[in-house]
C-alpha cells in the first residue's frame, strides 16, 4: 500500500490522521510518515484498513464508534483498591491485563478473570479467587486460621474509573473504594 492509498481510504471511511492512529492503536506520529511515504506501511495495516473498507456502511461505523465510547477496548490497567470491613481496613492493587486480574494485599492473594460487561457498557465483570494463607485475618472478622483457605468473588467495576463498591463475601460485606492508577507500561501492552 503506498500513501495515496492509505489517503483514499481514510476519506471513504472518514477518518483523519489522529483517528486512524487511534484506531490501530499506533502513535500519530506512524500514520503522518506513511501518509508521507516516509515509512512502509505494515502488512498487518494495510490488511485491516483493506478490509475496513470492503466492509458495509453501518460497521465501518460501529468499528468507528468504539472510540467514542471512551476506548473501551483498552482495559488493561492497575487499579488500587482500599476496603474495609467491620473489624478493619486495608489496601489491595489489582492488575488486569488480557483478561486476567492478579492482585495482593498485605495476606491475601487476589487471581481471576474479566470480562467487557454484557449488561453494563463501559464496565467489566471481574471474577476473583482470594487466597488466604494460614495465619491471616480477614477485615469482615473472620480470625486468623491454622491452614489456608479460598473463596471467590464476583464484582463489576467502571472500566478505567472510580468507585465506591459494595462486595459481598462469603464471610460477610466489605467496602471499596476502587481507583483506577494507570494503564500499563506500553511494553507489557504490546
Amino acid at each position: 500500500m503506498h500513501a495515496d492509498e492509505i489517503m483514499q481510504i481514510m476519506s471513504t471511511i472518514g477518518v483523519g490522521k489522529q483517528m486512524l492512529a487511534k484506531l490501530l492503536d499506533v502513535t500519530p506520529r506512524a500514520v503522518n510518515m506513511w501518509c508521507a511515504g516516509d515509512r512502509e506501511i505494515p502488512g498487518p495495516v494495510t490488511a485491516y484498513l483493506k478490509l475496513l473498507q470492503s466492509l458495509p456502511s453501518a460497521l465501518i461505523a460501529r468499528e468507528l464508534a468504539r472510540l467514542n465510547e471512551g476506548n473501551n477496548t483498552m482495559y488493561d490497567g492497575m487499579y488500587l483498591v482500599q476496603y474495609e470491613g467491620h473489624a478493619g481496613h486495608g489496601s489491595a492493587v489489582l492488575v488486569l491485563m488480557d483478561g486476567v486480574v492478579f492482585g495482593h494485599d498485605i495476606g491475601v492473594q487476589y487471581d481471576g478473570v474479566y470480562e467487557p460487561s454484557a449488561n453494563q457498557s463501559g464496565f467489566l465483570d471481574l471474577c476473583l479467587r482470594l487466597a488466604v494463607p494460614a495465619g491471616v485475618a480477614l477485615v469482615q472478622g473472620i480470625p486468623a486460621q491454622p491452614a489456608a483457605y479460598s473463596f471467590e468473588i464476583a464484582v463489576r467495576i467502571p472500566a478505567r474509573g472510580n468507585a465506591t463498591l459494595e462486595v459481598e463475601t462469603p464471610y460477610g460485606p466489605v467496602v471499596a473504594q476502587l481507583s483506577f492508577l494507570r494503564p500499563l507500561p506500553s511494553a507489557l501492552a504490546a
